[in-house]
């Protein structure tokens, strides 16, 4: 009871690295965290904790989000080697 109901963590890029972790599930080694170009450091950094590669993909100029045609060709192109996706 009460398991992974919540944790506290020191900083937001730690509980980032597990909440990707997470995510990724048992085998991380050799897939892909998809996330935008226009995002903070730490978030790359914490894929790399995690054991997973960053792949970044281009953003949006109207919105500054990840663009939809770009993460689409990415999905296209390495399928089921993402393990997660970052907005």
């Amino acid at each position: 009871g009460g398991r992974g109901a919540s944790l506290a963590v020191g900083n937001a890029t730690l509980g980032l690295m597990i909440a990707l972790r997470e995510a990724a599930g048992d085998q991380p080694a050799g897939r892909y965290a998809l996330m935008p170009a226009l995002t903070f450091a730490a978030t790359a950094q914490a894929a790399l904790w995690a054991g997973l590669t960053p792949l970044i993909c281009d953003i949006d100029p109207n919105d500054w989000g990840a663009s939809a045609e770009a993460e689409e060709r990415l999905l296209r192109e390495y399928g089921d080697r993402i393990a997660v996706l970052l907005p």
